[in-house]
């Protein structure tokens, strides 16, 4: 977890655009407000009882969960050897 006082934070719509921009990897807004109902989905702060805020070094712990290892073929990927 961050320490830093200087956390960037993301509403759901600019979490979704941040996921797709950094890691290349689409989430839809409704798919973010369907996660954080039924879970799955990153961490994730309430504030003032509607505002949803996503800290960015959540995102990118989850996206890079989602994402796996890095490969260097598919070969690789049966017998679970990464790079």
């Amino acid at each position: 977890m961050q320490t830093d006082m200087h956390v960037r934070h993301h509403t759901v719509r600019e979490a979704s655009a941040y996921c797709k921009s950094k890691h290349g990897y689409p989430v839809a807004v409704n798919t973010l407000n369907k996660l954080r109902t039924y879970g799955g989905g990153p961490k994730f702060n309430k504030c003032g009882g509607r505002l949803i805020l996503y800290a960015e070094h959540e995102l990118d712990a989850w996206v890079r969960e989602r994402l796996g290892d890095v490969l260097t073929s598919t070969s690789a990927a049966k017998t679970g050897e990464a790079a």
